[in-house]
């Protein structure tokens, strides 16, 4: 399974939300929730940088300040960098998984400020997700 070249990418779910928006992964701030909102070409919040952290893991971190990165604990949120590492494999739709791959990133519904959060194992549309190139 391939994974997404470093760069910089707007990250969104396969689901839809009830107006057919496409909902994108939103930086919020340090400490906070990452939330899924309907993406917006230009919103630097929505725009994930994505760098390898050795040949199966990957950094991901907010171009808004990339001293941050994803980390998890009862959702998916920023943290300050810390080697917090994530396998992004594609299969239908790129899949995120800590390095043990035992939680998948999944969003908890299809509507505007939804959180991001770590779920069990399955192939459930709402763990799916989209990488596009800024």
């Amino acid at each position: 399974m391939s994974r997404p070249a470093p760069g910089t990418y707007y990250i969104f779910n396969r689901v839809h939300d009830s107006d057919g928006n496409q909902l994108a992964m939103t930086f919020n701030g340090n400490r906070q929730a990452i939330t899924v909102t309907p993406l917006e070409i230009g919103d630097t919040r929505q725009q994930w940088v994505i760098q390898n952290y050795d040949r199966r893991l990957q950094h991901i971190k907010p171009k808004d300040n990339q001293n941050l990165e994803a980390g998890w604990g009862d959702t998916i949120y920023t943290l300050p960098v810390g080697n917090y590492v994530w396998s992004i494999t594609q299969d239908d739709g790129y899949v995120i998984t800590d390095g043990g791959n035992s939680i998948h990133w999944g969003v908890e519904g299809a509507y505007d400020g939804a959180s991001v959060i770590p779920t069990d194992k399955g192939g459930d549309e709402k763990k799916r997700w989209i990488f596009q190139r800024v």
